[in-house]
């Protein structure tokens, strides 16, 4: 009896402990593995700034002025000019067959500071009735011949004083350093020049001026005379140089190669005795045309 009795009770166990191992599966299932996303590899690089190529400026073309077919040729100057621009017009119709509109802005005692005002694009237009209008026709001028007198060009620090042009002769101070006004205001020029004409193709050429030692004679300016005229066209050729253009001194072509003779007995003074003869104009001119045609380098 007792046998079966603890048979019976430990069959009750097992069933027991089957069914709640039964009710535990049912409620809870078994965790299942996941898909755990895991990040991508990051590979790391180290930046590197963009290369970036220096800007690149591209040439200006330079137009052929040859190929127009009608050119306009400004003069401006003191009357050390008188009669230039007709003879250049003369060189380019007989050369290069290309009509000629010449502007003849010559005047008596013209100077470099009131050539600029005339030229400046940045000022009202002149007063002066005679030099109005010059910016208008300078911006469709392809040949332009400079040459103002360098008398209001005072050097504050070392002013030039003499007088080879006209009487009375005599000579104080003419070194290099006082011609430097009169070149910054060359300089400003052809500037305003370059400005008006857009960059354009531009010919421009200076003049000089030329001695009289036959008059320097009468007074104790000879030889002195003559180095003021030099350095005066050093000066000048030192600006042209700077913008690329050629530069000749009427000194050689009036004066003589070793400028000791007298402009009035080679024919090339008019009957005035003091501007040039339409002889000495043309000296001048060929000098210029001698140079070429190359434009200038803006």
């Amino acid at each position: 009896m007792t046998t079966l009795r603890s048979i019976f009770f430990i069959s009750i166990f097992l069933l027991l402990v089957s069914c709640t191992r039964s009710g535990i599966d049912a409620r809870t299932p078994l965790p299942q593995p996941t898909a755990t996303m895991l990040p991508p590899t990051q590979v790391q690089t180290t930046p590197h700034p963009p290369t970036i190529s220096p800007p690149t400026e591209t040439p200006k073309t330079q137009q052929d002025l040859s190929t127009l077919g009608t050119w306009d040729v400004v003069v401006i100057g003191d009357s050390s000019l008188w009669g230039v621009g007709d003879a250049i017009a003369a060189h380019i119709e007989d050369d290069l067959g290309i009509s000629v509109n010449v502007h003849d802005f010559v005047i008596s005692n013209l100077t470099a500071k009131q050539a600029l005002e005339a030229v400046s694009t940045s000022k009202p237009d002149t007063p002066n009735a005679r030099m109005q209008g010059w910016p208008e026709i300078i911006a469709d001028a392809e040949f332009i011949i400079l040459h103002p007198s360098p008398a209001e060009s005072i050097s504050v620090q070392n002013p030039g004083d003499w007088s080879c042009m006209y009487p009375p002769y005599y000579v104080e101070n003419c070194t290099l350093e006082t011609f430097e006004q009169y070149q910054a205001d060359l300089r400003a020029i052809i500037r305003e020049i370059i400005t008006l004409r857009q960059d354009k193709s531009t010919i421009i050429r200076f003049g000089s001026y030329w001695g009289r030692p036959g008059n320097w004679l009468e007074t104790d300016g000879d030889a002195v005379c003559m180095e003021c005229l030099e350095t005066d066209a050093k000066a000048v050729e030192a600006v042209a140089s700077e913008f690329g253009f050629p530069f000749a001194t009427a000194l050689d072509v009036l004066n003589g190669q070793n400028h000791d003779q007298e402009p009035d007995a080679l024919g090339f003074i008019g009957e005035d005795g003091v501007h040039t003869s339409q002889s000495g104009a043309q000296e001048i001119a060929d000098q210029i045309w001698d140079l070429g045609i190359a434009p200038i380098q803006p």
